[in-house]
């Protein structure tokens, strides 16, 4: 990654603490850099970079470093006027034409923003400028270890900064899982016999395909040896000639009405149509097929047939699901885990999907006890069988600082390190403990205090600096 050099004027900062008021002084950092001073307040950070011909301020949200652009910034004290928006391609910068105040010389800044507005005082630095260095500031290691990074760097890289959280919160695992159909609203389609595969009326039904409850899929034609055959067609002619005999012994009896009981012509009625529904079925088995319907509404996820196929018993023929209706089978091997989990999230790309605990199952499948969840983020980048990292919350609780798992890098010896702002424009690498809280967020066990302001965007471009 590209470092971002600004070169700089003579330093000598004045920071303003929470409250406008002014402490120590920040180590020098360079002996060619720009005068310039900070202030902060509830709601913003202000920077400003004094130059021979005036001054420009760099202004950010408090909360996340984020530049605040289309503000009104009015100064008044040793230097008067209004600061004009650089432009787009600064953002959050302002430029104010003048000759610089002398040091020690108090200055007010009235700033709105929308609906905000806010006062920042600060005190001007020395106004000594090197003529022969450029009017630009770079970024730089300091003898200490920390950075030196100008506030037009920051805004160039995007960085952004968060305050850690200290409390306690819910113990968390990672669990692997794997996309399942929800077993409640997914179905699944099987041969109940050996056959082979036709078209349906509307063809055989493809993937990604919506289907509705009891819409036909395909059809199976029944597969018969030849001695099987054979024995149905000899029942089949046995039945064909006890209903012709039937229907003579009826068409008497219909001959000579008054003679024969009523009874009895039912009788042979009721012999006759129960043959002939015998035969059908018989002429069913020989020639017939049996339809293939989809037992739940949804789409067709997953074909395992083709025209002409011949497929045997309790083969899987189609799933069945319902793209909002997913649920994440993962495994535990910790028994003490049985009590259940809390919140659930796992992470596709960059997008997280949340999921509902369902329960545990209490029989070992291969050393493991599968638990169930159900994805609650609809329209989730998900596919059947795709495999996951799951963040559970567990019933424990630990103590920690929670932060975004973007602020934590990796040293040269492979440590997790955090950036800490420790300035305006001066920041602090600290290796720190951390453990997995949720799919955003990570617990800082050790190395860390709540409160402190740690970067959470561009944490890596600073690991880049020399």
């Amino acid at each position: 990654m590209k470092i971002l050099l600004l070169f700089l004027f003579v330093l000598a900062p004045a920071w303003a603490h929470e409250g406008h008021d002014h402490g120590a002084e920040a180590k020098p950092v360079s002996g060619s850099l720009a005068p310039r001073f900070a202030s902060i307040s509830d709601a913003f950070d202000l920077v400003g970079v004094l130059a021979p011909d005036g001054v420009t301020l760099y202004l950010n949200r408090r909360a996340d470093l984020a530049p605040v652009s289309g503000a009104e910034i009015e100064i008044e004290g040793a230097l008067k006027g209004r600061a004009v928006a650089s432009g787009p391609t600064a953002p959050g910068a302002y430029r104010l034409q003048g000759t610089p105040p002398r040091v020690g010389q108090p200055l007010t800044f009235t700033v709105t923003a929308g609906e905000s507005m806010d006062l920042l005082t600060a005190v001007s630095p020395a106004p000594t400028f090197d003529r022969k260095s450029s009017n630009l500031d770079i970024s730089q290691r300091l003898a200490d270890g920390s950075l030196f990074v100008p506030r037009a760097v920051q805004n160039l890289l995007g960085m952004r900064v968060h305050s850690a959280q200290a409390g306690k919160f819910p113990r968390a695992v990672e669990l692997s899982g794997r996309v399942i159909a929800d077993p409640a609203t997914g179905g699944r389609v099987q041969a109940a016999q050996s056959g082979v595969i036709e078209a349906g009326p509307r063809g055989l039904a493809l993937i990604g395909q919506a289907v509705k409850k009891g819409e036909v899929l395909a059809y199976l034609v029944p597969a018969l040896d030849a001695a099987t055959r054979a024995e149905r067609q000899a029942d089949s002619a046995s039945v064909a000639g006890q209903i012709a005999v039937l229907e003579d012994r009826l068409a008497r009896y219909q001959k000579a009405p008054g003679i024969v009981p009523r009874r009895d012509i039912e009788q042979v009625q009721l012999e006759r149509d129960g043959l002939r529904a015998r035969r059908q079925a018989l002429q069913t088995g020989l020639a017939g097929r049996v339809a293939l319907t989809a037992p739940v509404a949804g789409v067709v996820a997953a074909s395992h047939v083709a025209i002409g196929q011949v497929v045997s018993a309790k083969d899987l023929l189609y799933e069945i699901v319902d793209p909002q209706r997913l649920a994440v089978e993962a495994q535990i091997y910790d028994t003490q885990l049985v009590a259940g989990f809390g919140r659930a999230v796992a992470r596709v790309g960059e997008v997280p999907v949340r999921l509902e605990f369902v329960g545990i199952g209490r029989s070992l499948r291969e050393q493991a006890l599968p638990v169930l969840f159900r994805v609650r983020t609809p329209d989730a980048p998900l596919a059947l069988g795709q495999t996951l990292k799951v963040q559970a919350e567990t019933k424990s609780t630990q103590s920690g600082v929670a932060i975004p798992g973007t602020a934590v890098t990796r040293n040269s010896a492979n440590e997790p390190m955090v950036w800490v702002q420790e300035g305006a424009e001066r920041f602090l690498m600290r290796r720190v403990k951390t453990v997995p809280l949720d799919a955003e967020r990570v617990l800082v066990t050790a190395g860390l205090a709540g409160g402190e302001r740690i970067v959470a965007v561009a944490a890596q471009s600073l690991g880049q600096i020399r």
